[in-house]
């Protein structure tokens, strides 16, 4: 197995329907390169860290097929910047997203998470607030949810159908009866 962090650059292909994904990123070292696998829909503003198996496509020559993924440890300012005025947060733009950064800095999102209120006095009306912390705290449980997943050696296939089936409870439903799996995965 070999790690690969990168951001993506574009999907090339995308099913909603089961997760199945094939992608650009570009690496660190500004190489391109083609992932496949089941994930969810990843911003094209953060920086992850993709677990691949390196496959070779009889047309389309090597392509990296993803095990697992999860944020790199590290987000640059302007990632972070696009990550928040994408459209994965409504009525945040690039100005909010500024503001939000230089006020609460590098770790902004993990200080929303822990206090919303962190967000008054940055332009934002309570119901602006609400609706961004939601959207943030979702986008967050479906990534670490999916991590946890991979955790207990599940591959990115079964963990977007466990997912999908189960939402957010997918890791109690695991924990409480693995065996389950069988039936509701197959």
């Amino acid at each position: 197995m070999k790690s690969l962090t990168g951001n993506i650059t574009h999907y090339l292909f995308r099913n909603n329907d089961n997760g199945y994904s094939i992608a650009k990123i570009v690496l660190e070292n500004m190489d391109e390169v083609i992932i496949t696998g089941y994930f969810p829909e990843l911003s094209k503003e953060v920086t992850y860290l993709f677990n691949v198996e390196e496959t070779t496509h009889p047309k389309y020559g090597v392509q990296y097929k993803v095990i697992n993924f999860d944020k790199a440890e590290v987000q640059n300012k302007e990632g972070l910047m696009a990550y928040l005025s994408s459209d994965l947060f409504t009525g945040i733009g690039p100005v909010k997203a500024k503001k939000i950064i230089d006020v609460l800095g590098d770790d902004a999102i993990k200080k929303i998470l822990d206090n919303k209120t962190s967000l008054l006095g940055l332009g934002l009306n309570r119901l602006q607030i609400e609706r961004f912390y939601k959207q943030l705290y979702d986008n967050q449980v479906i990534e670490s949810t999916l991590v946890s997943l991979y955790g207990f050696g599940l591959t990115s296939k079964m963990a977007m159908k466990l997912y999908a089936k189960y939402g957010s409870d997918a890791l109690y439903i695991l924990k409480q009866n693995p065996y389950r799996l069988i039936d509701d995965i197959e």
